[in-house]
């Protein structure tokens, strides 16, 4: 499990706090950016970068203070968007230096830029893939041919349930019911849910009648 961490909620204190509590429920790795807070999505205008000094010394701290050495710790930077590729390269290659497991571009405009990152700053990388920003949609398969360890479509899901969503309210407001029937059936919906586990417990443990 990859967690976003917005950008360390903080100094470097709080960045060490971050991963170690993280840790502790079961989170593999985690993420930190280099934006002024309060942050905005990367795709969005209006952001703003803290010095690379200051990210640097978040992911220093980190990296020297995680619990579990196999934490991974991602640096994602921000800096495309507001000053160019070649100042994202330059922070990301630093945020490597200073420790950092791989690193996150965020906002490139196309393949090429998306084949440089790779190229240009030897570490793992990620790539982000969101619905209606800047960053072109590849496939999960293409990015890994590309050089990405890591993949996120990171407003997928949300997108599509929003959409099922909409049309459910609006087919109960409409009193025509057309779509009653079309989601997964009821017992499926038990099982992801975990029902039967619950109901187990309560066999066991509950007052018996």
């Amino acid at each position: 499990m990859l967690v976003d961490a917005d950008n360390g909620y903080g100094d470097v204190k709080n960045c060490v706090h971050l991963p170690n509590t993280y840790k502790r429920l079961g989170t593999q790795a985690i993420f930190i950016e280099d934006q002024v807070a309060p942050k905005r999505c990367g795709h969005m205008a209006g952001k703003q970068l803290v010095l690379a000094e200051e990210m640097e010394a978040k992911i220093r701290a980190m990296a020297a203070n995680r619990t579990n050495p196999d934490t991974f710790i991602v640096a994602r930077t921000n800096a495309r968007a507001l000053h160019g590729m070649d100042e994202a390269l330059r922070r990301a290659e630093r945020y490597v230096r200073a420790g950092a497991d791989s690193v996150f571009i965020e906002s490139v405009l196309n393949k090429e830029e998306i084949t440089c990152a790779v190229r240009e700053v030897y570490t793992a990388h990620v790539a982000n893939r969101l619905e209606g920003g800047v960053t072109p949609i590849l496939k999960p398969f293409v990015l890994g041919e590309m050089g990405y360890g890591i993949a996120l479509y990171g407003i997928t899901l949300p997108l599509r349930i929003t959409k099922t969503m909409h049309m459910a309210l609006a087919d109960l407001k409409s009193g025509e019911l057309k779509l009653v029937g079309t989601g997964i059936p009821f017992e499926e919906y038990t099982e992801i849910i975990g029902i039967e586990r619950w109901r187990d417990i309560e066999r066991r443990f509950g007052p018996k009648k």
